[in-house]
């Protein structure tokens, strides 16, 4: 049987949150076959990424720097375990 090619995730933002700003809250659209979602993150652009944690639906990761910038990506993964392309980059800024 084959597997269903998973879309990447669209509108991917991040932004850190307004009352605790080492924390960083993700959104995206769902993916249409879609078990859950591997997200990704660098303190460099577009290199180096590092898988964070899945989830089922949009969250939030806490732990970051407030001086540093961040850039974030998603993924699709299929119940087969098989990850769909990478979201686009969403950055998060330091906080001052």
């Amino acid at each position: 049987m084959g597997w269903a090619t998973l879309s990447a995730p669209t509108g991917f933002t991040a932004q850190r949150d307004a009352y605790e700003p080492t924390t960083v809250i993700f959104r995206w659209n769902p993916v249409n076959g879609a078990s859950y979602y591997y997200v990704y993150d660098s303190a460099i652009a577009n290199s180096g990424y590092s898988y964070i944690g899945s989830t089922e639906s949009p969250a939030s990761v806490f732990g970051y720097g407030t001086s540093l910038t961040f850039y974030f990506k998603v993924c699709a993964v299929n119940s087969a375990d098989v990850e769909g392309p990478m979201s686009a980059v969403a950055t998060v800024g330091p906080w001052w």
